[in-house]
């Protein structure tokens, strides 16, 4: 038997739903990476980068950075992965980010890369600004669950502690309280 139990059976489905999306991207001409920063609370598994970095990074057809964040359904973003994302977008106004529980989060991606099959000869930047109505929610969306847990993390930083109420001194048995507060009968 292995030192460590295998978590939840839920965790395969993140995986799965990975390589469903890494399947489906190479399938439209997407340009798409795995990454391997998947490391267990416990520390298990193989880390080749930073905290927080996204599962998935590629390069659209179109040249625009892509960076997906897989999560199965209902879970959120850890404090790093908010930090990321939220860095990144600071960085690039048109790197697009998604933090992705189902295939159907791509569907304006799919809907894109056909248009742009259909129009090689425009330029990228025009191709970019042209279809922001469709990529921006999707990177506004990853940006508004980032910004929510990174003002969670915050809050926990930030929030005071209770002062701290002197402890009265003991008092000692037998001993009349006058002889140690220096007052008492002569």
């Amino acid at each position: 038997m292995s030192r460590f139990r295998r978590g939840p059976s839920t965790s395969l489905l993140e995986r799965v739903l990975q390589r469903r999306i890494v399947e489906v991207l190479e399938a439209w001409g997407v340009k798409i990476d795995v990454t391997r920063a998947n490391v267990s609370a416990r520390g298990v598994g193989r880390n080749d980068a930073a905290k927080g970095f996204p599962d998935l990074v590629g390069c659209l057809p179109w040249g625009q950075y892509l960076a997906i964040e897989v999560k199965r359904t209902g879970e959120k973003l850890r404090p790093d992965q908010a930090a990321w994302i939220l860095e990144a977008a600071r960085r690039s106004e048109w790197a697009l980010l998604v933090v992705a529980d189902s295939l159907e989060e791509l569907t304006p991606l799919q809907a894109m890369v056909a248009q742009w099959r259909n129009r090689p000869d425009e330029s990228a930047s025009a191709f970019m600004v042209y279809h922001r109505a469709r990529w921006q929610p999707l990177r506004d969306q990853a940006l508004e669950l980032a910004a929510i847990v990174q003002a969670k993390q915050d809050e926990k930083v930030v929030r005071p502690r209770r002062p701290v109420q002197p402890k009265p001194e003991p008092r000692r048995a037998g001993m009349p309280e006058d002889l140690f507060t220096g007052g008492g009968a002569r």
